[in-house]
């Protein structure tokens, strides 16, 4: 059942056994799995059915410390969330982002891979994926023999790609949205979190509407499932009992804000660059699948140079020095000065779809003969996993939002280590390239230092800078004193306040965050069930 906030009586107040807060992959994918146990579910979102400019202005903040786009554009704020701009790259974390590593501070998670595998069985199962592997047994799909690299080195993983529109919009989510035990709250925003006087427990959510009406929520459970940015702020937000915020005695939320930033870190000198460039190229399968390598350290010279787990892709351009192009910059254009409604991201959907088609036929003989004309080379673009870093951090600002909030502040900072692991990237895969006589790599000049102000090259892809994944600024961790969220999601001394989504993450890994947001999420709504049903 839908109900607009908007249109309710002053005053309005429901109530359920769990109110999730947040309509994207996260609270659809908890929402689906606790509607299996005979639970009454309050969905609590924010915005509408699609974009509207002043809900999404709700999201504007500041960004201090390294360059970020702007706030209010790197998520949505709509029922399905972000997802409806997702590219759909599904890839897991590997075994190594779960371990501690020695030298690089605050690692490790409180459990091991182990722990997500049937999880990550059934994400893939959620996304209808076609394989249940993303390493070097993939290869064998593609009909390709690719370089005989060190694994110890130089690893490959791969992407594969969710192909179905908006999987998490109204259209698709019905059997949440028409059953008789979901409450869909539209246009509804979590303005406080009431608690008892110890702030153990939470009380009731106070929400609000733009065109000023206010209600209230009261559940046995609630769930933040609002990203890494919004959970953050809600939590430092609840603070009239306590004046640091809930779950934040120990200074831990809004800390360790991780991106998966991106820079270009070298140029291939191979003997054969367009062989190469087609082993690494995104792959079309039979029945219409995808597929893209990516290379990454091995996890033996992770552990030798104190190296973390970044990846890189081969990118083909003709002239990156002059810029982007007219069509693209004409294209870049348009996009930032759109609006994400319907009728835009299908024109995206459409130009996603159009460029695949061309790259699978003759894009490829294009920049084949391009290559061999010498009128282009191939670059490597790193896809870097960033050290979990306290002073990196979403803080409170003085400002205020149109509901009297105050609005978010990104200090995004990174560290030495960083680069160091870029630059370990880059001087390994020359080695091997050496090695195997395919060639070597001319590393990019700035890696030469420890800078952490990396370069930002619009040439290198649509998302420069970073991959719209916030991450760690609820992190989990056995100790208080060290996370926001324990091993099973819930808050540190709170008794019925969990989060879900990639903030508890405590380490980011390379790979994109919504297959292991997916599967954490089976993983909480499994707990959750176990929770509810003996209490």
């Amino acid at each position: 059942m839908i109900i607009d906030f908007r249109e309710t009586e002053e005053g309005y107040t429901t109530s359920a056994d769990i109110c999730i807060v947040g309509t994207g992959v996260a609270g659809l994918t908890l929402a689906r799995e606790l509607l299996k146990t005979g639970l009454k579910i309050c969905l609590v979102e924010s915005g509408g059915e699609d974009f509207d400019r002043d809900t999404q202005d709700l999201y504007d903040g500041e960004v201090t410390g390294r360059t970020y786009s702007p706030l209010k554009k790197s998520r949505l704020r709509f029922f399905g969330g972000t997802t409806a701009i997702w590219g759909g790259r599904c890839v897991p974390l590997d075994p190594i982002d779960f371990e501690p590593r020695p030298g690089i501070c605050e690692t490790g998670w409180p459990f091991r891979i182990d722990a997500l595998s049937e999880y990550y069985a059934k994400a893939n199962e959620h996304f209808e994926l076609p394989f249940d592997v993303y390493d070097e047994r993939l290869w064998e799909k593609t009909n390709i023999n690719p370089p005989a690299f060190d694994h110890d080195q130089i690893r490959s993983g791969f992407w594969q790609f969710d192909d179905k529109y908006w999987r998490f919009g109204l259209a698709q989510c019905r059997d949440l949205t028409e059953h008789p035990r979901v409450e869909v709250l539209l246009h509804a925003n979590v303005v406080n979190i009431d608690t008892n006087d110890n702030t153990h427990k939470i009380t009731q959510l106070k929400i609000a509407s733009l065109n000023g009406k206010r209600g209230a929520i009261k559940a046995r459970k609630f769930v933040l499932a609002c990203g890494g940015i919004e959970n953050a702020r809600l939590l430092l937000a609840a603070d009239q009992i306590n004046p640091h915020g809930l779950g934040n005695d120990h200074d831990q939320v809004g800390r360790y804000f991780m991106e998966h930033p991106r820079a270009r870190i070298g140029t291939l000198k191979l003997q054969d660059p367009v062989s190469f460039w087609l082993t690494y190229r995104k792959h079309f399968l039979r029945g219409g699948h995808k597929v893209i390598p990516a290379l990454r350290l091995g996890e033996k010279i992770q552990r030798e140079t104190r190296a973390l787990n970044s990846a890189m892709t081969i990118k083909f351009q003709v002239s990156p020095e002059k810029g982007v192009t007219s069509s693209k910059a004409l294209y870049d254009t348009i996009l930032k000065n759109s609006s994400p409604n319907r009728f835009m991201r299908r024109i995206w959907r459409y130009q996603r779809r159009a460029t695949d088609f061309f790259s699978s036929l003759g894009v490829r003989d294009l920049a084949k003969r391009q290559m061999k004309a010498g009128k282009g080379d191939l670059y490597l673009i790193g896809r870097a996993e960033q050290a979990p870093n306290p002073d990196s951090r979403i803080m409170l600002s003085s400002e205020r939002d149109a509901l009297g909030m105050r609005k978010s502040v990104l200090d995004w900072r990174l560290l030495p280590v960083d680069t160091h692991s870029l630059r370990v990237l880059a001087d390994t895969f020359d080695g091997e390239l050496r090695r195997i006589n395919l060639g070597s790599v001319e590393k990019s000049n700035w890696l030469e230092t420890d800078t952490i102000d990396w370069p930002i090259d619009s040439t290198i892809g649509r998302h420069p800078i970073g991959g719209y994944h916030h991450m760690g600024t609820t992190r989990m961790a056995d100790d208080a004193r060290q996370g926001v969220v324990d091993a099973q999601c819930c808050v540190h001394g709170m008794d019925n306040l969990y989060i879900a989504g990639s903030s508890v993450f405590p380490t980011s890994g390379w790979a994109n965050p919504t297959l292991t947001i997916v599967a954490m999420t089976l993983r909480l709504a499994e707990h959750l069930t176990d929770k509810m049903s003996t209490t």
